[in-house]
């Protein structure tokens, strides 16, 4: 099985995403963590699946969110390098 790495900054994101949508309604913050962490963790299982970037990095939506995942393929699954809102200047 493979695995997901998440860099602190993915980690800061996250939460700062968590943060965000809590202060708007409160039932809407975990649902949208819990989906980027479970397309992570698919990624990791499909790492190939996600656009290539400029910068070696992967990229993909997350369903039914507004975010995307920026990653990078390793021996043992993913590392997550950021989750960016697709509103943000995610250009990689």
């Amino acid at each position: 099985m493979s695995g997901v790495l998440w860099s602190v900054r993915s980690r800061q994101d996250l939460r700062s995403a968590f943060d965000y949508y809590r202060r708007i309604d409160d039932e809407l913050a975990l649902p949208i963590v819990e989906a980027v962490e479970a397309k992570a963790a698919w990624l990791a299982e499909f790492p190939g699946t996600g656009s290539p970037t400029a910068l070696g990095l992967r990229k993909s939506l997350v369903a039914e969110t507004p975010y995307l995942i920026a990653y990078r393929e390793t021996s043992r699954g993913i590392e997550v390098s950021r989750v960016h809102h697709t509103a943000q200047d995610w250009r990689l």
